[in-house]
């Protein structure tokens, strides 16, 4: 697939529409706020890449793109909820960080008034927008990994995806709103598109990440002397397909089998769910692994 990036470094890229961008800013002579729009979102990923890497979270390279400013994970997903919750957290804490600086800053007239109120809502406004519960945004993020603690990342991810139609409807909805009362609105209309895209993706990859738990699980024992561990108890004759669904990364699991009278009938190790499922299909009950 053909690239739109220009490789700066081998952390930091340009995608090449981004100067066309710009180009028409410095035409519509708005650049100055234009830049103070990206340094924002810039240091707004700033942010989450330095806590990543203090958590050993393996960060690709950052991405300047047309409408935007994202940082790439080496991979797909952050296994420890809670490191997911304080990566996502640490943008939008950084936003009001800069904005209350911004406040100290206007004390000494060393820049523009009209520059340093910009930045200031600027900051308010990613901050307030990030914090939306809606995956791919911090807020949907921080809400997966809230749920994933109780619920399993598979179950957490599928939640959020759903909770996510909400307001991703509800900002697509004014969009289309707005365009048919007062006339085109490209910021709103672009950002429901987006939202709606990656919404769509993101409902794509849980079954990706369903298969991945199923391929990985043993790297969970392997890669830590110890682990957590969380015991599920289900009826002989329920499907084994469901048990996956509560499996997660952060933690290994116990099932327990238990019979008619309530008693334990077997003990299966997560390990021995998943091989069960590989070899006799997904169709199988507790009872057959």
């Amino acid at each position: 697939m053909m690239s739109f990036s220009f490789r700066i470094s081998s952390f930091f890229r340009i995608n090449l529409l981004f100067f066309l961008v710009f180009v028409a800013s410095i035409a519509g002579n708005y650049y100055i706020y234009f830049l103070l729009s990206y340094g924002c979102a810039l240091l707004h990923e700033i942010a989450h890449v330095l806590v990543a890497r203090g958590l050993g979270i393996g960060i690709s390279y950052i991405e300047v793109l047309p409408f935007g400013v994202c940082a790439r994970l080496k991979e797909d997903v952050i296994k420890n909820p809670s490191h997911e919750i304080l990566v996502a957290l640490s943008g939008p804490v950084f936003n009001i960080i800069l904005a209350i600086l911004v406040c100290f800053l206007n004390r000494f007239d060393l820049i523009a008034p009209e520059y340093l109120t910009y930045f200031f809502f600027c900051n308010c406004a990613m901050a307030c927008i990030n914090l939306v519960p809606v995956l791919p945004l911090d807020g949907g993020r921080i809400l997966r990994g809230i749920l994933t603690y109780n619920l399993g990342f598979l179950r957490a991810y599928n939640i959020t995806s759903k909770i996510s139609r909400i307001p991703v409807f509800i900002i697509f909805s004014s969009a289309v709103y707005l365009l048919l009362t007062n006339g085109f609105n490209f910021s709103l209309l672009l950002i429901g598109v987006f939202l709606v895209s990656q919404l769509l993706n993101d409902q794509k990859n849980i079954s990706k990440h369903a298969l991945f738990e199923m391929l990985h699980y043993e790297e969970k024992i392997k890669n830590n002397t110890l682990h957590s561990a969380s015991v599920i108890t289900a009826h002989k004759s329920t499907p084994a397909r469901k048990i996956l669904k509560k499996l997660s990364y952060h933690t290994y699991y116990i099932i327990l089998v238990v019979d008619d009278n309530l008693n334990v009938s077997k003990t299966l190790t997560e390990g021995q769910l998943i091989r069960s499922l590989t070899n006799k299909g997904i169709r199988i009950s507790l009872d057959e692994v």
